[in-house]
Order: C-alpha cells, then structure tokens, then sequence
C-alpha cells in the first residue's frame, strides 16, 4: 500500500500543477473499480481521504491545506457517485474489425511469454498495407488495452502485466529496423512521460509514429537533458 500512497500523491500532485481536474474525474471511478476488484471494499475510500485531508492540514500551511483539502471535500460529497460510475465499463470503438482473431492470439502469446509466435503475428501485420498502423493501432494498442482490463478485474496479476509489457517493448524494438525510414526533411518533436512515470510504452508508439510521419521524435530524456535538448532544437 506504500506504494500506492505515493502514487496517490504523485497523482494528485499533477492535477494541482496542470488544474487537470477532468483527468481527476475520468481516473476516481476507474481508481474504485479496480480496488474493488482486488477485494477492497468501497468503506474504504471515505477513511483514506478523510486520513490525506488530516495529513494535509498538519504539514501544510492553512491557505494550501485549505485549498487542497477542498478538492478531497469534493470526492467524499460524491464518494456514492463514484461507486455507481465505477460500474460503468468505458465503451471503446474497436478499430481495424479484421483483427479480431491475430488480437485475441496476440494476447495469449503475451499472457504465456510466448515471444516466438507473438513477433510472427506483429511481423505479419506489419507486412500488410498501412502496416504499421494496423500493428500500433489495431493489434497492439487494443491487445494491451485488454490486459489492463485483466489485471483491473483481478484476473492477472501485475507480473503477468509487465511481463506482457516487457514483451511488447521487445517486439517493438525487434520490428524497429522494418518501419521505414524518415524523411531527412523532417520536423522534430520530444516525446516524454512525466518525472518518475515509467509507463513508456504509449510515449514509445507516439514517437514511432511521429518518426513515420517524418519526424525526429528523442525518447526517455532525463528532465535536465530535456530541456537542453529543446532549447538546442528551438534554436535550429
């Protein structure tokens, strides 16, 4: 639970810098319905928030405890709301239909480790038409997208998710040298996580996708380096 607690406070730490406060509504539902699913019952978020409101009024001053706690005030007005939206599962449009058969293989070969077929079935999408859209977008974005659901039902553990993480990261990095090359006339763009955010995978696919459509797209910048390397590419 340590853990957690940190990624509390890393969580709600971005939406006070960035005022992202839609970002805090869509992730509350989703934060009870996986809890619940892991044998959490809901009694249990009302104590944690009141326990972040008491934690936040001893160790800050009273104007920004004041503040903060406000928003902690809201979540427990609507603790009953959250419940009833976290039964509500989100509706995603399911792209590239054809797929439907390599997605569900797809995702048995990361669920067994089974990198031998899993890379025959990305390498064989990729040879297709618009190939690596199809692989991004059609296989392997909805592919992982069901593995979080598994893990969020409690039906995988987090090893088997970031052993299917890890995977993908390997496919990736085996098929880089068959994307095709980019454009030497090409713009440049950064693609990063957040500090101390180590879920790259999306960031990944971005820039490989940026680099298709012809731009220089760096990845995994330390923060100093990042912004080294955007004044040195501003002033190009």
């Amino acid at each position: 639970m340590q853990d957690n607690h940190r990624n509390h406070i890393d969580f709600m730490s971005t939406v006070f810098q960035f005022n992202s406060f839609e970002l805090l509504v869509k992730t509350v539902p989703w934060v009870y319905r996986s809890y619940r699913a892991h044998g959490f019952s809901f009694d249990y978020f009302p104590l944690e928030l009141e326990s972040w409101k008491n934690a936040i009024k001893k160790y800050l001053d009273p104007a920004a405890a004041g503040e903060i706690n406000a928003v902690y005030d809201w979540m427990l007005k609507h603790h009953n709301e959250m419940i009833k939206l976290s039964a509500v599962l989100p509706n995603e449009d399911e792209t590239f239909p054809e797929l439907k058969d390599e997605r569900k293989k797809f995702g048995a070969c990361l669920l067994a480790a089974d990198f031998r077929n899993g890379m025959k079935i990305a390498e064989s999408i990729l040879a297709r038409e618009n190939g690596q859209e199809a692989l991004y977008l059609g296989l392997i974005k909805p592919a992982m997208y069901e593995i979080g659901r598994l893990w969020e039902q409690d039906k995988i553990s987090i090893a088997e998710e970031h052993l299917a993480t890890s995977m993908v990261g390997r496919i990736l990095s085996g098929l880089y040298v068959k994307l095709p090359l980019p454009s030497p006339d090409k713009g440049k763009a950064i693609v990063t996580t957040a500090p101390n955010e180590f879920h790259e995978l999306g960031g990944r696919i971005l820039a490989d996708m940026l680099e298709a459509a012809h731009h220089e797209a760096p990845r995994n910048v330390l923060r100093g380096d990042l912004l080294l390397y955007g004044n040195i590419i501003h002033s190009i």
